[in-house]
């Protein structure tokens, strides 16, 4: 679950700090059992990622018809590439990549650029994570070598790479910048396909916000990811989805998560009934 309070007042931009202490009962459980343990840490991260990418996928369940998850293409008993999730909105084709990665806080908030940018590829670019599956799927569908991709897809006009992440961090400015120009230097070698779309950056936060309005069919996601990608282009190509959404025409049409929403205040109320406990009746 997200460290969001799932509203979207003031325009977004800056609506953080008021969900610290909620981010903090979310997540820093996780770390209190790590240190010293590294096996330990393994197997959690693991299984927290599991988890997430799970989550995420009950959340595209709800917002589409006919979503796809863990696909695979092979090469006889040989993985090519995975893929999270992959669904089809008329003639676009949205290819997820789930990560639920961890940056290093000493890199993120430290002067070390050199340093980031590294951490940035391993956790996100190197073999076998997000931008590197994002490159292979892209590749093959562009090349149509793709035999066992699902019909529907095969004739995607627009094809949007995605990496949806966790790490709500990661909607810092000039993050989608990078991972994008990563995955177009792992392509270097083929032919360009105008259907491929800039790989563009979600976090959590970002699709329980879109989910209501996808989900009712009053808003979507390809016309509202096409006027992201002008944003990009034409405006301002360091802008986040996050504050792309917070001043455009469709700010006033995002509808959170219900299911989101009540499962947030179940948890609230569970931390209140056990922090602050009502007296018992005499």
């Amino acid at each position: 679950m997200a460290t969001s309070d799932h509203t979207f007042p003031q325009r977004c931009i800056g609506h953080r700090g008021p969900c610290l202490l909620y981010g903090k009962i979310v997540d820093q459980p996780l770390f209190c059992p790590l240190q010293g343990h590294p096996e330990r840490a393994k197997a959690l991260f693991g299984a927290f990622g599991d988890a997430f990418e799970e989550y995420s996928n009950e959340i595209l369940r709800r917002m589409f018809a006919t979503p796809h998850f863990n696909l695979k293409k092979m090469d006889g008993k040989t993985t090519v590439f995975e893929v999270d999730a992959l669904i089809a909105e008329g003639t676009s084709a949205f290819v997820f990549e789930t990560k639920a990665k961890f940056l290093n806080e000493d890199l993120v908030s430290g002067n070390a650029y050199a340093g980031f940018v590294e951490h940035l590829r391993e956790k996100y670019v190197s073999r076998g994570n997000a931008v590197w599956q994002l490159a292979k799927i892209t590749a093959a569908m562009s090349a149509d070598n793709w035999r066992t991709m699902p019909a529907e897809l095969s004739v995607a006009k627009r094809i949007f790479p995605i990496v949806l992440t966790h790490d709500i961090r990661m909607d810092s400015p000039g993050t989608g910048m990078f991972l994008d120009q990563e995955m177009k230097r792992l392509n270097a070698d083929l032919p360009s396909d105008e259907r491929v779309q800039r790989l563009i950056v979600l976090t959590v936060n970002d699709l329980e916000l879109l989910e209501g309005a996808i989900a009712s069919g009053r808003l979507s996601l390809t016309d509202l990811l096409s006027g992201y990608l002008a944003e990009l282009v034409n405006v301002d190509p360091l802008c986040s989805f996050h504050n792309y959404v917070a001043h455009s025409p469709y700010a006033d049409q995002m509808q959170p998560s219900a299911v989101v929403r009540e499962r947030a205040g179940e948890i609230i109320r569970n931390a209140q009934e056990v922090l602050f406990p009502k007296d018992k009746e005499p």
